[in-house]
């Protein structure tokens, strides 16, 4: 094979092998998607119970990234605290290093056989979650086929001058593998790529272990790439997040950089200490190299993290440092939960959609609150700050009607699906609140602006009704959000008790009418007023209704 025909046939090989990562990668967050709530749920100020979901999450996805990805998004988003995200992002280190363990096992040959057996399940598969399975094992196969036809390439490729001489600059220039390591993750946002090529060009002996680690602890600071880019843009404490992975592996390669020249029986002491714990010494006949770097590559992020874990405080400080200034609040008209780039893990995807559509309800209740404050306190009217929140609302609206479409692709499952349809419908009903907020704001300016007085028998129904609307919107919301049918049920009682109230105030009111207790303009107000408060009953409750039949909106 000519240098051109390798060359060739290394880029064949890595795009297989990265194609079957993100296969591998993709179908395993598809699978674990509701998993990944769970543990996101279990986190405590326990820095360890961090670490330990951080190790966990990536260990079961196969993907620093997409974790790093997820936790920048909810660090910023407010979900997570800037500590909280640093914990789970030293376990993420940990994680990733599972996939080089995997790499280690002489399972190639087998290659064939996963693709044969994981796209027969992806093709075939009648269920969703074994399509995925499937889809898992199928990268799984790309994976060691691509790592086979790269091993063949480096084979040929190590004689050649210019390649060898590539490496013999690195043997003789750590610091300089250390920087090829981190450009190649730079270019490839895959760590585990890089590892993987790096043991692949050990395992055919373009390259010692001494050569390798400087590689490795390089490709290390490379892959902290993905939490800086999916930091742009984003809050001050999800870029401090960002700047933390990368400090934690800055600092850790220099660490054991400083002691890569401590020698022992004239190696580096801790490329030492690996081939002890090892089997298969590779000083003597070069034996199980491929483990040796596995290995090498775990207990590098293991200790960093036992180094790092105590330090999180001051880790938080250098980066706040780094990104000075209090971190802003998200601006109230941008989406505060949503983040796009994990719309490819549907449950995650999902229960972002219902935070951001609770956060919405939240705004429209505050509007229905301020809209009626102008009837019994002129001093509190405020036209222009219900119409900014109604603004909002409808930006935000938007948003997740965006972010709900863009799901529709993302394979949901047939519970996914309902809940999807649910929360389209769910949005608009939480934009009608506000409309109707807005349509109230309006007819108390109107009575402001033109002297319309009302009884005070009518000013104390409207304080009845409001005060139950506002109830019904508290009692729907929290069925929905806690799944209490209790809750669901004492919504839906005083959605009818509100819809009474509609009827015994229209006609208190044209008994006030007759008797010239107020005059016509204040009666033809007070009839939209209350109209307009049962109508955001109405839709209020189909929170709870929702809670009650999950097919409401089939």
């Amino acid at each position: 094979m000519n240098p051109f025909q390798a060359a060739f046939t290394t880029i064949g090989g890595l795009a297989m092998f990265l194609y079957g990562m993100r296969a591998m990668s993709t179908g395993l967050q598809k699978i674990a998607g509701k998993e990944l709530k769970k543990v996101l749920a279990m986190l405590t100020k326990n820095r360890l119970i961090g670490v330990a979901v951080g190790t966990g999450l990536t260990g079961l996805v196969q993907s620093s990234s997409a974790v790093t990805v997820m936790v920048v998004g909810f660090v910023n988003a407010g979900l997570l605290t800037l500590k909280k995200g640093i914990s789970i992002i030293l376990g993420a280190n940990i994680g990733t290093t599972i996939t080089a363990q995997l790499i280690a096992f002489d399972i190639s040959r087998y290659a064939l056989l996963f693709l044969g057996v994981g796209g027969l399940m992806h093709l075939f598969s009648s269920r969703k979650n074994w399509q995925w399975i499937g889809y898992s094992i199928l990268g799984f196969g790309f994976l060691f086929l691509g790592l086979n036809i790269m091993m063949d390439a480096f084979s040929s490729l190590k004689n050649d001058p210019a390649f060898h001489n590539l490496f013999v600059y690195f043997s003789q220039n750590p610091f300089l593998a250390v920087l090829g390591g981190c450009l190649l993750t730079f270019i490839l946002q895959s760590s585990s790529a890089t590892i993987g090529i790096t043991q692949a060009l050990a395992v055919v002996g373009v390259i010692d272990f001494v050569t390798a680690m400087p590689l490795v602890f390089g490709e290390n600071i490379g892959t902290t790439i993905t939490a800086q880019l999916a930091a742009i843009g984003a809050s001050r404490n999800a870029r401090r997040l960002a700047w933390a992975h990368t400090m934690f592996n800055v600092l850790g390669t220099a660490i054991f950089m400083a002691f890569f020249f401590v020698r022992y029986q004239g190696v580096p002491v801790y490329l030492w200490f690996i081939d002890q714990v090892t089997p298969g010494s590779v000083f003597v006949g070069g034996a199980n190299i491929s483990r040796h770097i596995a290995n090498a590559h775990s207990f590098f992020n293991i200790i960093n993290v036992l180094i790092f874990l105590p330090l999180i405080n001051g880790l938080v400080s250098l980066v706040s440092w780094m990104v000075p200034g209090k971190d802003e609040d998200i601006l109230a008209s941008e989406p505060k939960f949503l983040d796009k780039r994990i719309v490819n893990i549907p449950a995650i995807a999902l229960d972002q959609a219902e935070q951001e559509i609770l956060h919405m309800m939240s705004i429209s209740r505050e509007m229905v609150q301020l809209s009626v404050q102008g009837l019994f306190d002129r001093a509190k009217h405020d036209l222009n700050k219900v119409q900014a929140m109604e603004k909002i609302v409808d930006d935000l609206q938007a948003e997740v009607i965006e972010f709900l479409v863009s799901l529709e692709s993302s394979g949901l499952s047939h519970n996914e699906a309902v809940y999807h349809n649910c929360l389209l419908h769910l949005v608009n009903d939480v934009e009608k609140i506000a409309d109707y907020a807005l349509n109230i704001v309006y007819l108390v300016d109107n009575s402001l602006a033109n002297g319309v007085k009302y009884s005070s028998r009518a000013l104390d129904e409207l304080r009845i009704m409001t005060g139950d609307v506002d109830m019904e919107c508290e009692l729907s919301v929290r069925a929905f959000a806690e799944n209490s049918i209790r809750r669901a049920g004492e919504a839906l009682e005083l959605e009818g008790r509100i819809d009474q109230e509609k009827d015994d105030f229209r006609k208190n009111h044209l008994e006030r009418l007759k008797s010239k207790e107020c005059n016509l303009n204040a009666a033809a107000i007070f009839n939209d007023l209350v109209n307009n408060l049962e109508r955001i009953s109405d839709h209020a409750v189909k929170f709870a209704k929702w809670r009650e039949n999950p097919y409401l909106y089939q």
